[in-house]
Formats: structure tokens, C-alpha cells, sequence
């Protein structure tokens, strides 16, 4: 069992389930790891390729539930590139 599986039976809160320490449930992240600015893929390699436009890439995390998380900045402003592995894949 890895750490974030352990965690699953410490969830606090129904609606936007969260463990002892702030992480959502299924992208495993916490305040300041997500931009108020989302940009939501199917493909976990079109998210990378995403996230190749970003200025620099200041947080990344694939979590155990297979999602992809990228956060950096476009020309200055917050971003976040989130892969779900749902949908077509880039050819």
C-alpha cells in the first residue's frame, strides 16, 4: 500500500474530499499547487506537450489515480494543465 492509499480512509469532507494534510482526493494536490487558471486535457501526453508553453513548469505530479498536474506560468500568468487520461490520444 503506498502513502496515498493510506490516506484514503482519513478523506474529511464529502463534497471536496481532502486528507490531513489539505490534498485532494484524486489529484493528490494542495493549495498552491493548482492556478485559479485550468486547462483541462483527456490526453496525459497532450497536458505535457501543454505544458511545454508554459514559461517554466514550477510544480508537477501524476497522481496514483492516473491524473497529470502541471502548474507554471503563460507571458506572466498562473496556469495549471490538467491531464485526466480520458479521451483520444494525440497521434
Amino acid at each position: 500500500m503506498n502513502k496515498e492509499t493510506q490516506k484514503l480512509g482519513q478523506m474529511i469532507g464529502s463534497e471536496f474530499p481532502k486528507d490531513s494534510e489539505g490534498r485532494t482526493y484524486h489529484l493528490n494536490t494542495k493549495k498552491g499547487e493548482v492556478a485559479n487558471r485550468i486547462i483541462c486535457v483527456g490526453d496525459l501526453s497532450r497536458a505535457e506537450k501543454y505544458s511545454s508553453f508554459l514559461d517554466e513548469v514550477k510544480f508537477k505530479h501524476i497522481s496514483a489515480r492516473g491524473f497529470a498536474t502541471y502548474t507554471g506560468h503563460y507571458k506572466g500568468v498562473p496556469v495549471t494543465i490538467i491531464g485526466t487520461g480520458m479521451g483520444n490520444k494525440i497521434k
